[in-house]
């Protein structure tokens, strides 16, 4: 797991100097109707996962990198007749960020304030129709929130 996020930081750092993107940091923090979780309610959180024997292998990390040309991979079955399935690959083409969201050009990376509207995400390969608007393959990646 450690050494999944110590790869995917550099890759995603590489790529964005490379092509001269800017880097989105979204934080990935639990929350019941919008509120940040009690220090209590983390801690039954964790113990449910030990309990269920996740442990922290399976937990989410506390923040999520995005840039634009950033190779993706699906890591959960989401629509299998579509071919969105575990192991799926793609290339992130446009990050829709929140209207309410304010960027400062302050260097190459950007901690976002409001969760992400969604990403749009050009897979390598899908059954999934085209999507007016869109171009061939392009589906929307929404965040749960």
């Amino acid at each position: 797991y450690g050494v999944r996020i110590e790869w995917n930081t550099a890759a995603i750092q590489k790529h964005c100097v490379q092509n001269r993107q800017q880097v989105f940091v979204c934080r990935a923090d639990d929350t019941i109707d919008g509120e940040k979780l009690s220090i209590k309610a983390e801690y039954a959180v964790v113990m449910h996962d030990y309990e269920k024997g996740k442990g922290r292998r399976n937990s989410l990390p506390v923040s999520v990198q995005l840039a634009i040309g950033m190779k993706v991979m699906v890591i959960q079955n989401v629509e299998t007749n579509l071919d969105i399935t575990n192991g799926a690959r793609g290339e992130a083409v446009n990050i829709i960020l929140d209207t309410d969201e304010v960027i400062v050009n302050s260097g190459m990376v950007t901690e976002l304030q409001h969760p992400l509207v969604y990403i749009l995400v050009k897979l390598s390969q899908t059954w999934a129709s085209k999507l007016q608007g869109l171009e061939e393959s392009v589906i929307h990646v929404q965040p749960l929130v």
